[in-house]
């Protein structure tokens, strides 16, 4: 019996716990929210590794319930700072909800189906122990021809039969007959109604008549051809503990052999045989139907068996595509997102090679779509991946199957080898109802083409690169309007000063070529560039009278001048994206030695940001024109560098500095 969802129970072990737990520290990670969850029936609590760094006392918190059918199994409660973390911690939320949902769920099933495969095989187990103990009692036709038998022995009659009701009472089936021509009553079903045996089953009583033709009640029911007309008919019926009768039938016999009435004496000696018979054909009956409800379970046991083995292979899938679909959901650059899309699709559908072919979205009015085509670095070839007509697939929005050789069989390769394609299969992924791209495998290593759970797999995967593919393109589109953000409060910078047009922009290139150098990664160098875009976004604060003053500042005017660092940390310091970007920014005025400003910082005390941004200012204000000056140049500007080197400026930029293509030759950059 199938345990309804309310009473379903999920184990509270160790695995179980541990998957959880496992579940609940990769959302912590990719989302950087603080996490805990509450085991009701237990009140254990579990949290993640972010929850247990942090005092969350202080902190507001949202929860969601998990529950299975009615029953509450899980709180999930996660903690926020400020509002800045709401949107991050309704999504962390969500998606925890849905990832525990579905993996307590298929617990959940799976749990069920194991309680209900032992109630089953315990059932059958009683059911082959019950049959053994009946012995060779289960054909009811044998049973009751032995007893027909009997019948006719004892009584000497000339025609007999065993008429056995059916499972509604309603109708009589002919088990056994005796004496009649061509065996017509063999098989024969018959209405109760229409029977004198209805009156016998109703009365429960033995009748023994001597001639039924002249018998005032009974003669309606005379049929065919009888010597006497004398005529037995008994009740074949069990008594239960509860002494009620159980109807099973009626024995008939009809005349004698020696054309005498059948006798009292008759009648009684056939009744003493029929509650031994009756016991008989009970059992009979019990085992045909016990034999039947075996062979019933054994296929419900082979089903439920084949449905266990689905679900636990189902259970693994699900698993599977969780982790992919957490995997490919932290991945933001596409051509990494693809590659892992490749690697899933091959390893998923047991292929030789995959590829995934991928529409580019025009990104303005009247530009033209691109498209790319991501494959395998160590796939077998991708020479079949330029002979798919990828481009016809995604415009069809269907599968395309190719499992039997056809034009694609053989595709030559450059040396003037062929690579073999015995099957293809590839499924296009949808953003929005628009067929945004495909992933294609080919060539199943086992046996066979391509199934339809291959074709499902593709489906799932689809959906998900979907997903990652469209949060790729959000955070792109993010990161494209943050920068132009940044270069458009640059360029309220530049324009308050038409002698520095394109300072910030310089020193942004400046500085990239140094990090370069200095081999820096790839974060650290797009925070660099942003830094140096908004170096001196301070200066915004600086009255233009000092600003574009064309002599020499006083010493009142220099320390005004001195608080555009600290101005533009103002600016910026309440925007969460910018927050890296700061210690370049307010420290880029330091010197090596301590003497600079804002806070007088020495040597590794100045963040690198910083540092960098030091020579890069430096050399692009000797290399520029003031109105009061022309711009010494760059072979000036390089002697200076190097003689600041170790004082204003860190010597291990400054070598950075020298080795960079800003020294080889003149550096290109904005219109200056």
């Amino acid at each position: 019996m199938m345990m309804q969802e309310n009473e379903t129970i999920i184990p509270w072990n160790t695995k179980i716990r541990q998957s959880i737990k496992t579940l609940l520290d990769q959302v912590g990670h990719l989302s950087g929210i603080p996490l805990q969850i509450l085991h009701v029936p237990t009140h254990e609590m579990l949290l993640n590794a972010v929850a247990c760094s942090q005092d969350l006392s202080a902190c507001a918190f949202k929860t969601k319930e998990v529950r299975i059918g009615s029953a509450l199994i899980l709180i999930i409660k996660g903690f926020s700072k400020d509002d800045s973390e709401s949107a991050n911690l309704e999504n962390a939320l969500q998606l925890l909800y849905d990832v525990l949902k579905g993996h307590l769920q298929t617990q959940a099933e799976i749990e069920s189906l194991s309680m209900e495969l032992l109630e089953n095989y315990q059932t059958m187990n009683m059911l082959y122990r019950l049959s053994e103990a009946l012995g060779d009692i289960y054909d009811i036709k044998r049973v009751s021809s032995i007893i027909l038998d009997q019948a006719v022995a004892i009584t000497h009659a000339e025609r007999g039969s065993v008429l056995l009701l059916d499972e509604d009472g309603k109708h009589l089936q002919a088990e056994a007959s005796y004496g009649f021509v061509s065996d017509e009553l063999q098989s024969l079903t018959l209405d109760l109604a229409d029977t004198l045996c209805a009156e016998i089953l109703k009365t429960g009583s033995p009748l023994i008549v001597h001639d039924i033709k002249r018998h005032p009640d009974l003669a309606i029911y005379s049929k065919g051809v009888y010597k006497t007309g004398s005529f037995i008919s008994i009740p074949l019926y069990t008594i239960n503990d509860q002494k009620e009768k159980r109807l099973l039938g009626v024995l008939n016999l009809s005349d004698k052999a020696t054309e005498e009435c059948f006798k009292s004496n008759d009648l009684k000696l056939i009744s003493a045989m029929t509650a031994q018979a009756s016991v008989s054909i009970a059992n009979a009956q019990s085992m045909k139907k016990l034999r039947k409800s075996e062979e019933e379970l054994k296929i419900t046991l082979h089903e439920l068996m084949s449905t266990y083995e689905n679900l636990e292979k189902r259970a693994v899938i699900i698993d599977q595509i969780n982790k992919i679909s957490l995997a490919i959901n932290a991945t933001l650059d596409l051509d990494k997102l693809f590659e892992k899309i490749c690697l899933y699709a091959k390893n998923m559908t047991n292929a030789e090679d995959a590829a995934v072919y991928y529409k580019e979205i025009a990104a303005e009015v009247g530009s033209q779509e691109q498209s790319r085509l991501s494959f395998l670095e160590n796939g077998n070839s991708r020479a079949w991946k330029n002979h798919v007509p990828f481009p016809d697939i995604l415009k069809a929005g269907k599968k395309f199957l190719m499992d039997k050789p056809g034009a694609l069989t053989h595709l030559p390769l450059r040396d003037g080898r062929v690579v073999p394609i015995r099957n293809l299969l590839a499924i296009p992924f949808f953003h929005k109802g628009e067929a945004i791209g495909v992933i294609a495998v080919v060539n199943k290593i086992s046996s066979g083409n391509f199934s339809d759970e291959d074709v499902e797999l593709l489906h799932t995967l689809g959906n998900q690169a979907a997903i990652a593919v469209d949060n790729a393109k959000l955070i792109e589109d993010q990161k494209t309007l943050f920068l132009d953000t940044i270069i458009a409060l640059a360029a309220a910078v530049d324009a308050k000063d038409p002698y520095t047009h394109s300072h910030s922009k310089n020193v942004s290139i400046y500085s990239k070529a140094i990090a370069d150098q200095m081999l820096l990664p790839e974060h650290e160098m797009e925070t660099l560039e942003l830094a140096a875009i908004l170096h001196d976004i301070g200066k915004i604060a600086i009255p233009e009278s000092i600003l574009n003053k064309p002599g020499k500042l006083t010493r009142e005017e220099f320390e005004i001048m001195k608080t555009h660092p600290v101005c533009g940390v103002k600016i910026v310091e309440n925007i969460k994206e910018m927050e890296e970007i700061i210690p370049g920014m307010k420290h880029h005025h330091e010197r090596y030695d301590g003497k600079g400003y804002p806070d007088g910082l020495r040597e590794e005390e100045i963040p690198l940001s910083a540092r960098i941004l030091a020579v890069a200012d430096t050399y692009d204000a000797m290399t520029s024109d003031r109105p009061y000056r022309k711009g010494p140049g760059h072979e000036a500007a390089m002697r200076e560098i190097m003689r600041c080197s170790g004082t204003q400026l860190a010597p291990d930029v400054v070598e950075a500095f020298l080795r960079s293509s800003i020294c080889n030759k003149p550096y290109e950059v904005a219109v200056k």
